[in-house]
């Protein structure tokens, strides 16, 4: 981290859309990349500018393809909530990372997916409603993921799950993904059906 003086900032958003919510969610499992990530020289000027270390293709399963795929949640409006916030008294800061979200329907594609979390730790990349990409978690500190199901007591009501989860110990709050790094990603085109 730097030790210079604050810069002058303008942080008012003047004439400027400052919308808050998320349009896409991006779940990793820990174990996936080949190193740890991110790591404080992946970051530079307030951003993530070096791309996850998955693996290349001789390091790869058979069968699988040359390039890593990441799935992406299509999720209904309004229900992720992604959030950060300092902890521990002066000269013992850290920061905590938390996240929760909702799945709905009762498909088998769903359920399938939903047991990939079971015991296994999870880092995110998520889509903000300006369609930049932020990182939650790492993947040396990942966040383990709790579920509740709602079936609802009428047609009315939510049918679907929730997954929550936080982590804490991060030396910073959540980042932004350079736009670099994002265009060499191949996110899966295939979204899991909500049915």
């Amino acid at each position: 981290m730097s030790n210079v003086n604050f810069a002058n900032l303008a942080a008012d958003n003047s004439q400027e859309g400052n919308v808050g919510g998320f349009l896409k969610i991006v779940p990793i499992l820990a174990t996936a990349p080949t190193r740890n990530w991110p790591i404080p020289s992946d970051i530079s000027n307030g951003e993530i500018n070096v791309t996850i270390p998955f693996p290349v293709s001789g390091q790869l399963p058979v069968g699988q393809s040359s390039s890593f795929i990441l799935p992406v949640y299509s999720l209904p409006p309004n229900v992720i909530d992604v959030n950060s916030e300092t902890i521990g008294e002066g000269g013992f800061h850290g920061e905590k990372h938390s996240i929760e979200l909702m799945i709905a329907g009762f498909s088998k594609e769903i359920q399938a997916e939903l047991i990939k979390y079971t015991n296994a730790g999870v880092f995110f990349l998520v889509q903000t409603s300006d369609l930049k990409w932020g990182v939650v978690g790492t993947s040396y500190r990942p966040i383990y993921m709790k579920k509740s199901q709602k079936f609802g007591k009428k047609g009315g009501e939510q049918r679907g799950t929730t997954l929550k989860g936080d982590e804490e110990g991060y030396l910073w709050g959540i980042l932004p993904l350079a736009t670099s790094v994002v265009s060499n990603l191949n996110f899966s085109l295939t979204p899991i059906v909500p049915v």
